[in-house]
């Protein structure tokens, strides 16, 4: 008898087991936000170390195919000086497709989209990197791009 509980009541968490798993498997499903994983889409993270001054053009590249900028984000692991800002700005040629300002340490400052969140084929990019405040340090500045390919 014994025997039975305990293949019943092992029965019983296998059931259980069983219907998270397809209760999760569902809620997965309905998700609109495509895993990294996904075709098409990549992650780019770009670290820059000590930003003592304003740097137009801190990073230029061109990229071999287009991508749609899904999301940007910046980070900064210790930040000193008087009001210290650091505005990111990346531009497409002319085009400026996000931007945003952080002012503190160890917080995730996601950046504002404009209309125009690409970057374009074989086209021109700069990350501009814009101080302000007074002797502002910003250290270990890392810049996170979620993008799908176009």
């Amino acid at each position: 008898m014994e025997d039975l509980m305990k293949r019943g009541f092992n029965l019983f968490q296998l059931l259980v087991i069983v219907a998270i798993v397809c209760i999760a498997s569902v809620s997965f499903a309905a998700t609109t936000n495509p895993s990294p994983a996904s075709p098409g889409y990549s992650t780019i993270v770009l670290p820059f170390y000590n930003l003592t001054s304003t740097r137009n053009g801190a990073f230029s590249f061109k990229a071999p195919v287009g991508y749609s900028i899904k999301s940007a984000s910046v980070t900064a692991r210790a930040v000193s000086g008087t009001n210290p800002t650091l505005k990111v700005r990346h531009k497409d040629n002319a085009y400026v497709s996000y931007s945003g300002t952080l002012n503190s340490a160890g917080t995730v400052k996601d950046l504002t989209l404009t209309t125009r969140p690409v970057i374009s084929d074989e086209v021109l990019q700069s990350i501009d990197l814009i101080t302000g405040g007074t002797s502002p340090v910003f250290s270990n500045i890392t810049l996170t791009l979620f993008l799908k390919r176009l």
